[in-house]
């Protein structure tokens, strides 16, 4: 019931988890005209991929640039649209470096990040709920940059969608504690240990279905006891109030 009541974040008492739009705007930048056409961006992919057939075109806004992202089963290719080259560049994921530069001025000049580095594992924030799962609705993607400030601010972007995927505030970590954690049990030395914790999970699920039966005998009893009939006294029965 209370992990309900923080999931509904009342009276605002927790920070938002995606960048605010004022580091939106630094993030996507100027906005810039594509130069290559969609056909040839997918001209190119062929010719670099020819396996791989082309599932999606995405154009991407990212740091002042524009970007075409080209979905396969099997991957991805990224290239500049809007600069203006007689064969586009492909590459596997948008530049790491670039990535770098974003997020750490994604909050303007006057906030530089005390921590900017790419990490390979998930941490207290940042984390999947199955991470041995194949289903990607339960996972996250690894490496992504992660930056810090001073503040207690913690933003983490995609290097391989040139996204930003959550932004962790002072008040966001005990969001963590008191919504997350008690309401799915996500603790990390739970999570790390998947039948500890289903063996949990099952025991309080046992212990709920036993306090939801033994209430409701009890409330049927207390209801049975009032509404049972009281018993007439017989013809040869000397009549009492209390009869």
């Amino acid at each position: 019931m209370f992990s309900g009541l923080m999931s509904m974040n009342p009276y605002g008492v927790f920070g938002p988890r995606s960048a605010l739009p004022s580091e939106q705007a630094r993030w996507f930048g100027a906005p810039s005209v594509a130069q290559l056409q969609p056909r040839d961006a997918l001209a190119a992919h062929a010719r670099s991929s020819p396996n791989a057939d082309a599932l999606e075109l995405e154009r991407v806004q990212f740091a002042g640039h524009t970007w075409y992202r080209v979905h396969t089963r099997v991957g991805q290719s990224v290239m500049r649209a809007d600069a203006a080259a007689p064969a586009p560049v492909l590459h596997a994921r948008f530049p790491e470096e670039e990535i770098a530069r974003a997020l750490g001025g994604i909050r303007g000049a006057g906030h530089v990040p005390v921590e900017l580095r790419r990490i390979d594992a998930y941490d207290s924030a940042y984390y999947a709920q199955n991470a041995a799962s194949s289903d990607v609705r339960d996972t996250r993607p690894l490496p992504v940059w992660r930056a810090r400030w001073a503040d207690g601010i913690d933003l983490y972007a995609d290097p391989l969608s040139a996204r930003v995927l959550l932004r962790i505030a002072p008040s966001g970590r005990w969001q963590r504690v008191l919504y997350q954690g008690m309401h799915s049990l996500d603790f990390e030395a739970l999570r790390n240990r998947p039948l500890v914790r289903d063996g949990v999970v099952m025991m309080l699920s046992l212990l709920g279905l036993a306090l939801c039966i033994t209430s409701c005998v009890i409330g049927w009893r207390i209801f049975a006891s009032k509404v049972r009939p009281r018993r007439m006294p017989k013809l040869d029965e000397p009549w009492s109030p209390s009869s």
